[in-house]
């Protein structure tokens, strides 16, 4: 017994000391899993923050590279540098956005593969803008050609789908390691708790082994509590780092100036806020749930269709394209979108982000409308001018046998007469089309021109066609020629009476008119402003579009064979640019047509009546010297022929270096009669003024076949300039020759 007592003696610390190593031993393992859990949960924290950092400087990157094409249509369009801020940000910015996304990035050959792929399209679109930005300070708006902004949109394509693919990449990345994140959440309590269990255990077989350790236990219990407590605490604040990521990321795609939208089995089930203020719903709610299809364009949805079918069965992402889609309310738009994929819950996912662009292709097609229309005019421009060359020896021909012939020769002649005279109120009118007609300006009352046209306006139109006036009160003045308003007004009537060949009612209206920056955003060549409207509405036929569209265009007409030149909305229509204002047409086929001529508004000391000018009387004719500097040969020799029949001594020049030698010679001259244009580089306008350096005394008249820069200015001529425009009868050139001689040098 005694024996059995020593060894229990001695065995019973044994027995304890192995019970307590083996409890710290317990511990000390269930601490080492879960502090190598806690380290693994938050290097998988450290993993998603690095795959949110990448998808976030990619969207800020796409967005750049977006913002780097932005004004610059505004810009060529206005010159305003303000539109060129996006850009230059965007060029400055671009560079760093790439570098940084090569160091985030840099363990990843992929991506970085991309990267180096994306770099030169990033270095193109710049190039290209810049390119533009160039050309547009020489040739304006025409440098937004059609190959060009095509090449601009393939090379954005191209930069789309690159950051579409590292994006695709990122989310799967992020997806992954979030997942990670949540299971070792989960899993990072286990070793604790079997720690902690096990810990209890072994502790309840001290207990019956040491009733004289309670203090001991209890130390024990409170530092497996304090562990407890730590670990809880640092799961909490991962959670909450996780919340926080997953709510920036959110305001990230919150933020997107992109529509951004996700439909799953054929039904949306996100929609950012530019995905919900594009498709013109007011809350989120509103298309959660809709059928993805509703939303298509019904021409565009077997397309729609098909790219869906791609992303969803063979994995993959499909390229940026355009499509037509439909707003809430039924309208159409159009918008540039690609697609991705990705799986959650076992679903297939799909990733849309797209962005309206409806806009910029309605400004393209009237960009395309207004070169189209410039084009015409010039090439009218130059036959006018070649034109007035021919008719001005032919009438002037024409005049001078008219003075020289009786009995039955003189009416041939004279028919002859009329007719030149009618190709040459033609050749006015294809001058107005091309904005390069000569206009006397004045100011003018649109209120004032109407009621003073309506006794003629009656006896044209005929009983059958009712007139009503609405005219505005408080209408504002404008500045332009009055002849060619009342013209304008009188055309317009008339083509509203063809329209309504069984009778109807027409209405003319003025008013008061703002077109504001939208507006003008969606008309080529319309300054936002005050302007006033004189419009003419008929309820006759109408146009289909197609004939509208066309409308304006010279020899354009629907009207029968000999019953219309096709000029008169052609005329109207250069008038209104050449004065700076703007000319629209609304009709619809049944209804009726409206054409609405829109004239910047009069203010300031500018509206002051412009008092009417004198018509100078003709003088005797005198001895004077004149040289005539003409390169067509038969106009300088007709001039020649009729100025020395007036009493003129006469030189003659070919061209301006031919002219600048007699001008340097002894010879007197009192007058230099020029034309404006010419070859050899020298215009009218500089031989004048190098001629007033040498002769100070010597007056000037010009004379042209049409309008040109160096004298006149929106279509006015310069403040004391003589001009004589081309063709000219005999009595109009001895006018003016005498005007410009008796005039101040």
């Amino acid at each position: 017994m005694a024996t059995e007592a020593a060894q229990a003696k001695v065995g019973w610390p044994v027995g304890r000391i192995a019970s307590l190593s083996l409890a710290i031993a317990l511990i000390v393992a269930a601490s080492a899993l879960s502090y190598g859990s806690q380290q693994n949960l938050l290097s998988a924290g450290r993993a998603v923050d690095h795959t949110r950092k990448v998808l976030y400087e990619i969207e800020r990157f796409l967005s750049l590279a977006k913002d780097a094409g932005t004004g610059v249509r505004g810009y060529l369009l206005t010159g305003n540098d303000e539109f060129l801020e996006p850009y230059k940000t965007a060029a400055a910015a671009l560079p760093a956005s790439i570098a940084t996304m090569r160091s985030l990035t840099a363990d990843n050959p992929g991506q970085q593969r991309r990267l180096d792929a994306l770099e030169p399209l990033i270095a193109d679109r710049l190039a290209r803008v810049e390119r533009q930005l160039e050309a547009g300070r020489t040739q304006g708006e025409a440098a937004l050609t059609v190959a060009e902004s095509e090449a601009a949109r393939v090379t954005m394509d191209g930069i789309r789908s690159i950051a579409a693919a590292m994006t695709a990449e990122e989310t799967d990345l992020d997806r992954i390691r979030t997942e990670a994140v949540r299971e070792g959440a989960r899993l990072a309590g286990y070793p604790v708790l079997a720690g902690t269990l096990i810990s209890l255990g072994v502790i309840a077989v001290l207990f019956f082994q040491m009733h004289g350790e309670v203090g001991r236990r209890r130390r024990a219990e409170a530092a497996m509590h304090g562990l407890n407590i730590s670990l809880e605490q640092s799961v909490r604040e991962r959670t909450a780092q996780l919340i926080t990521s997953e709510e920036r990321y959110r305001q990230v795609v919150d933020l997107i100036q992109e529509g951004i939208w996700i439909h799953v089995d054929g039904k949306v089930a996100f929609a950012n806020p530019y995905a919900v203020q594009m498709f013109g719903a007011k809350t989120q709610d509103e298309l959660i749930g809709r059928a993805i299809m509703s939303l298509v364009h019904p021409d565009e949805r077997a397309r729609a269709a098909e790219r869906t079918r791609i992303v969803t069965s063979e994995s993959g992402a499909v390229p940026m394209t355009e499509m037509q889609l439909l707003k809430l309310d039924g309208q159409r738009m159009i918008v540039a979108q690609h697609a991705t994929r990705f799986v959650q819950d076992s679903k297939v996912h799909v990733l849309v982000a797209g962005r309206d662009v409806t806009a910029q292709h309605d400004a393209e097609a009237l960009l395309r409308q207004a070169q189209k229309m410039e084009s015409v005019g010039q090439l009218t421009g130059g036959i006018a001018h070649d034109f007035n060359n021919l008719l001005t020896v032919v009438i002037g021909g024409l005049d001078l046998v008219l003075d020289r012939v009786q009995g039955e020769v003189r009416p041939l002649v004279e028919g002859s007469l009329r007719a030149a005279e009618r190709g040459a109120a033609l050749v006015r009118q294809l001058l107005a089309f091309a904005r390069r007609q000569t206009l006397v300006p004045e100011t003018l009352s649109f209120n004032v021109l109407a009621a003073g046209m309506d006794d003629l306006l009656r006896r044209t139109l005929g009983e059958d066609v009712e007139i009503e006036m609405r005219l505005d009160p408080a209408l504002w003045p404008t500045l332009a020629d009055k002849s060619q308003v009342e013209n304008a007004l009188l055309n317009l009537a008339i083509n509203s009476r063809d329209a309504m060949p069984a009778g109807g009612k027409l209405t003319i209206e003025t008013g008061n008119i703002h077109l504001d920056a939208d507006y003008a955003v969606h008309n080529a060549e319309v300054a936002a402003g005050d302007y006033v409207m004189l419009a003419v509405t008929d309820t006759g036929s109408g146009m289909p579009p197609d004939v509208a569209e066309r409308a304006f265009e010279p020899f354009f007409t629907t009207k029968d064979q000999g019953k219309g030149t096709g000029l008169g909305l052609s005329m109207i229509y250069g008038f209104a640019k050449q004065s700076r204002g703007h000319l629209k047409i609304y009709s619809e086929v049944g209804h009726g047509t409206t054409v609405r001529l829109y004239l910047p508004r009069l203010s300031g000391a500018g509206a002051a009546a412009t008092a009417p000018a004198t018509v100078p009387v003709p003088h005797a004719r005198g001895g004077e010297t004149i040289l005539v500097v003409e390169d067509e040969a038969d106009v300088r020799t007709f001039v020649v022929s009729q100025l020395r029949d007036l009493g003129y001594r006469v030189l003659e020049a070919a061209d301006g270096p031919q002219a600048q030698k007699i001008l340097e010679s002894d010879h007197p001259i009192d007058l230099l009669l020029t034309d404006v244009v010419m070859p050899g580089g020298m215009t009218g306008r500089r031989l004048a003024e190098g001629a007033k350096l040498a002769r100070p005394n010597l007056r000037t008249l010009f004379t042209s076949g049409y309008t040109e820069n160096s004298i006149v200015h929106q279509g006015k001529l310069d403040p004391g300039v003589n001009f004589l425009s081309k063709p000219f009868r005999r009595q109009d050139l001895s006018l003016k020759v005498r005007e410009a001689l008796d005039g101040p040098p």
